[in-house]
């Protein structure tokens, strides 16, 4: 409950920053607003103490962090990669400074699976690393 309570305040505070910085407008009643110290604790929590092989890639959806900049800092310097789902996200891990060979392009759908024999057993569409 603790640990909840200091997630609300910290929103709380982040809000009123943004509010008192006049974020807010007639022209702009919304924005996108990351906790950089949670996002910072929650991936070393996860690398560090989850019991998970040391080899494994965990990754993040570029689609859940559209902000290139912040992708970048957030990520730099751990043992992150980025799930991709199209070109558009591809290049935009890139430009946030992921490496190649930690992306891993998880598209929708690589191929329709009824025009294609030889894919009608699988369950699920193949994971291509780049």
């Amino acid at each position: 409950m603790a640990y909840c309570r200091t997630q609300c305040e910290r929103r709380q505070f982040a809000l009123q920053g943004l509010i008192a910085e006049g974020a807010f407008s007639d022209d702009c009643q919304s924005v996108i607003a990351y906790d950089q110290d949670l996002l910072r604790l929650t991936s070393e929590k996860l690398v560090q103490r989850a019991g998970y092989p040391a080899r494994t890639l965990h990754t993040v959806a570029v689609k859940a962090c559209p902000l290139t900049n912040v992708f970048a800092e957030a990520f730099k310097d751990r043992q992150f990669g980025a799930e991709v789902a199209s070109l558009g996200e591809l290049h935009q891990a890139l430009r946030a400074g992921s490496e190649p060979m930690t992306i891993v392009f998880d598209p929708p759908s690589l191929f329709s699976y009824k025009s294609c024999p030889s894919t009608t057993s699988l369950s699920a569409p193949p994971r291509l690393l780049l």
